[in-house]
């Protein structure tokens, strides 16, 4: 997984086995919240839900860095 800056990225790409010339995927909208996955020649022929449950897992990855990372939980004090 790739992000497109370190600071604020607006995509992430995701590589099949760290070979960046093998895209998995590319996931936009990070900024705005309307993520959108645009796929690469060998998994465009995938089903919807196997798309879907691909983007989520990379999205989880990106966000907290491990598909077996807790989901944050935010307290407001005040």
């Amino acid at each position: 997984m790739y992000a497109t800056t370190a600071d604020a990225p607006d995509s992430f790409q995701v590589a099949a086995d760290g070979n960046r010339a093998d895209i998995v995927m590319v996931v936009s909208g990070l900024n705005t919240g309307a993520l959108h996955a645009t796929w690469g020649d060998e998994w465009r022929s995938r089903t919807a839900e196997w798309q879907e449950w691909a983007k989520s897992c990379a999205f989880h990855v990106f966000d907290k860095g491990s598909l077996l990372a807790e989901p944050r939980t935010r307290f407001c004090d005040g």
